[in-house]
């Protein structure tokens, strides 16, 4: 999986609100450090695959308020590296 969406959230309490709601849901998420190059974070943030993108956006805009999480889509770079690119919610 090369490209793939992150959720960074303003607070720890948003990002374990929407990491037990995706859970739960059962929506492939998994939790990760949030990319240095992100740093408005709390530092925790939630990586799910392109393909759910939608299901994820959808349930965060319903449990939490936009103004507490950003969204971005990832992209491998060909040096390896990742390239963050932020959407609007």
């Amino acid at each position: 999986m090369d490209d793939f969406y992150v959720a960074a959230f303003k607070n720890n309490i948003s990002a374990v609100t929407a990491i037990q709601t995706a859970r739960a849901e059962n929506l492939p998420v998994a939790v990760m450090p949030t990319p240095r190059s992100l740093t408005a974070s709390c530092g925790l943030s939630l990586r799910f695959p392109a393909t759910n993108a939608e299901e994820v956006s959808t349930l965060l805009r319903q449990r939490l308020p936009t103004e507490m999480y950003h969204i971005y889509r990832a992209e491998r770079l060909p040096d390896g590296h990742f390239s963050y690119a932020e959407l609007s919610i």
